[in-house]
Protein backbone atom coordinates (compact mmCIF):
# COMPACT_ATOMS: atom_id res chain seq x y z
CA UNK A 1 0.00 0.00 0.00
CA UNK A 2 1.39 3.40 -0.99
CA UNK A 3 0.79 5.68 2.01
CA UNK A 4 2.06 8.77 0.13
CA UNK A 5 -1.22 9.06 -1.78
CA UNK A 6 -3.49 8.53 1.25
CA UNK A 7 -5.45 11.43 2.75
CA UNK A 8 -4.56 12.69 6.20
CA UNK A 9 -6.88 11.68 9.02
CA UNK A 10 -7.61 13.03 12.46
CA UNK A 11 -9.51 11.19 15.17
CA UNK A 12 -13.09 12.26 15.73
CA UNK A 13 -14.56 12.43 19.24
CA UNK A 14 -15.23 8.68 19.22
CA UNK A 15 -12.04 7.73 17.43
CA UNK A 16 -11.61 4.23 18.80
CA UNK A 17 -12.47 1.54 16.26
CA UNK A 18 -15.61 -0.42 17.04
CA UNK A 19 -15.63 -4.20 16.68
CA UNK A 20 -18.81 -6.10 15.81
CA UNK A 21 -18.01 -9.23 17.76
CA UNK A 22 -20.74 -11.26 16.07
CA UNK A 23 -19.03 -10.66 12.68
CA UNK A 24 -15.45 -11.10 13.91
CA UNK A 25 -13.80 -14.43 13.13
CA UNK A 26 -10.70 -13.76 15.23
CA UNK A 27 -8.33 -13.87 12.25
CA UNK A 28 -6.05 -11.18 13.73
CA UNK A 29 -5.48 -9.23 10.52
CA UNK A 30 -6.56 -6.00 12.25
CA UNK A 31 -3.97 -6.47 15.00
CA UNK A 32 -1.27 -7.15 12.44
CA UNK A 33 -2.18 -4.00 10.47
CA UNK A 34 -2.03 -1.71 13.53
CA UNK A 35 1.45 -0.16 13.78
CA UNK A 36 0.60 1.27 17.22
CA UNK A 37 -0.12 -2.19 18.67
CA UNK A 38 -3.46 -0.86 19.94
CA UNK A 39 -5.41 -3.96 18.92
CA UNK A 40 -4.96 -6.88 21.28
CA UNK A 41 -6.13 -10.33 20.22
CA UNK A 42 -8.15 -12.21 22.78
CA UNK A 43 -9.15 -15.86 22.66
CA UNK A 44 -11.95 -15.25 20.17
CA UNK A 45 -11.79 -11.61 19.06
CA UNK A 46 -9.70 -8.45 19.41
CA UNK A 47 -10.05 -5.54 21.78
CA UNK A 48 -8.84 -1.95 21.48
CA UNK A 49 -6.39 -0.45 23.96
CA UNK A 50 -7.63 3.16 24.31
CA UNK A 51 -4.28 4.21 25.78
CA UNK A 52 -2.60 3.36 22.47
CA UNK A 53 -5.22 4.00 19.76
CA UNK A 54 -5.70 7.69 19.06
CA UNK A 55 -3.18 8.69 21.72
CA UNK A 56 -0.80 11.24 20.21
CA UNK A 57 2.21 9.57 21.84
CA UNK A 58 1.45 6.22 20.17
CA UNK A 59 -0.78 7.05 17.21
CA UNK A 60 0.18 10.38 15.59
CA UNK A 61 -2.20 12.03 13.06
CA UNK A 62 0.04 10.88 10.20
CA UNK A 63 0.14 7.27 11.46
CA UNK A 64 0.60 4.95 8.46
CA UNK A 65 -1.88 2.43 9.87
CA UNK A 66 -4.83 4.78 10.48
CA UNK A 67 -7.88 2.92 9.21
CA UNK A 68 -5.93 -0.14 8.04
CA UNK A 69 -7.56 -2.33 10.67
CA UNK A 70 -10.92 -1.59 9.05
CA UNK A 71 -9.55 -1.98 5.53
CA UNK A 72 -7.97 -5.41 6.09
CA UNK A 73 -10.88 -7.01 7.95
CA UNK A 74 -12.26 -9.77 5.70
CA UNK A 75 -15.67 -9.77 7.44
CA UNK A 76 -16.02 -5.97 7.82
CA UNK A 77 -16.31 -6.41 11.58
CA UNK A 78 -14.23 -3.37 12.54
CA UNK A 79 -15.20 0.25 11.90
CA UNK A 80 -13.14 3.39 12.47
CA UNK A 81 -14.37 6.91 13.09
CA UNK A 82 -11.83 9.14 11.41
CA UNK A 83 -12.24 12.50 9.76
CA UNK A 84 -10.47 13.32 6.49
CA UNK A 85 -8.57 16.56 7.06
CA UNK A 86 -6.51 16.86 3.88
CA UNK A 87 -6.82 15.05 0.60
CA UNK A 88 -4.49 15.25 -2.36
CA UNK A 89 -6.43 15.58 -5.49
Amino acid sequence: MNTASLPSYSPSEDALPEIEQERCTGCGWCATACHCHAIIMGATCPSIDPARCGCSANCPPDCPSVGLCEEVCPTQAIHCSFEITDQEG
